[in-house]
């Protein structure tokens, strides 16, 4: 029942972005929406991203949300070191898959689903065996300001180092696991913490949303701001305001879902 309603709680989030935004682009752009039948479907059910390239996460975190009971049971049976083999041997799958060449659409969403099957895993091997806490413990002695200006420096590192790397997608999971670490291990004020809640809240919606006042439909209105400080609020004012209305949609749904 539990993954009944996660899932039906994501797909109602993700229509109702699929529904504010799709017949609009047919309007807006009918040489490109909505493609035919085949796409329409495919697109509106997640398996197919081509409406919007950065719809490619939804369908394999659904594919990880409704197995996601079998693969804490595998993770959680064997002790630390074959929790740990297991952990090394899914990335080693992650990047195989993601070296050379792209797939074909056949086997492109088990390579996607790998993707995000390897850092699920790293998260519960690190809920496991608490090794948040004990990094915190680490650093306990330290003061907020301090813990702050260590772990921030060490992020801007790991930033400015991942940028240098190139944009190998192998990359990405060995640099975000220290990066979430280290902000997990941050102290910052709570004006800061209440804003990076609020964005968290709205998260899922600007990841699905943004791309379309970026790329596909309001690339002229946006980037007619013309300096980039500027471009960049008018990316997040517009995004975050379709958001505001997707979640007065949702959160109702939400509700009546969780009470079935």
């Amino acid at each position: 029942m539990q993954l009944f309603q996660r899932t039906a709680s994501l797909y109602a989030n993700y229509w109702l972005v699929f529904l504010i935004f799709i017949p609009l682009a047919c309007f807006i752009k009918p040489d490109r929406y909505p493609e035919n039948i085949s796409s329409f479907i495919l697109n509106f059910i997640g398996w197919k991203c081509s409406y919007n390239g950065e719809w490619w996460f939804f369908f394999p975190y659904i594919l990880l949300v409704l197995t996601s009971p079998y693969i804490l049971r595998l993770l959680h049976k064997p002790g630390a070191k074959g929790s740990f083999a297991t952990s090394i041997a899914l990335f080693g799958m992650f990047a195989l898959c993601n070296t050379g060449e792209k797939h074909s659409s056949v086997i492109q969403m088990p390579v996607q689903y790998i993707t995000v099957l390897s850092m699920f895993a790293n998260g519960v091997l690190f809920a496991r065996f608490d090794i948040l806490q004990r990094f915190r413990n680490c650093f306990s002695q330290y003061s907020n300001k301090h813990a702050n200006m260590v772990f921030g420096s060490a992020i801007l590192f790991l930033f400015m180092l991942r940028i240098s790397l190139g944009s190998s997608g192998i990359l990405n999971p060995v640099f975000a696991l220290p990066f979430i670490l280290f902000y997990l291990c941050m102290r910052p004020p709570l004006p800061i913490r209440k804003t990076l809640c609020y964005f968290g809240r709205h998260s899922t919606n600007l990841w699905l949303i943004h791309t379309f006042f970026a790329y596909y439909l309001f690339h002229d209105f946006i980037y007619g701001f013309h300096f980039p400080i500027l471009i960049y609020a008018a990316l997040i004012v517009s995004s975050l305001a379709v958001s505001h209305f997707v979640q007065w949609l949702y959160i109702p749904i939400r509700q009546r879902i969780r009470k079935r």
